[in-house]
């Protein structure tokens, strides 16, 4: 089994701190999940997860797209000062 764990793409930042909470991605970030899809599209996925989140959807949609996969979305993989607001 094989297991490929990607981060979402760049996102705002103010300060330190991530701004607002559930934030898009920014040019750069779309940018780099294109090159994710791109990099991944020749390999074989039985299944892809993500949080709910619209920045790691975000990220993983041109995956999808690619290699004609669904994402199942899992309320699991919340950050945890995410999972109140779902």
């Amino acid at each position: 089994m094989e297991l490929y764990i990607v981060r979402h793409g760049n996102t705002p930042l103010q300060g330190d701190v991530q701004y607002p909470i559930d934030p898009r991605l920014t040019d750069l970030g779309v940018s780099q999940a294109e090159s994710l899809a791109h990099r991944l599209q020749n390999v074989q996925f039985d299944r892809i997860f993500a949080s709910p989140l619209q920045r790691c959807v975000q990220t993983i949609a041109p995956l999808c797209a690619k290699t004609e996969n669904d994402v199942q979305l899992m309320y699991a993989l919340l950050e945890k000062g995410t999972r109140a607001n779902y």
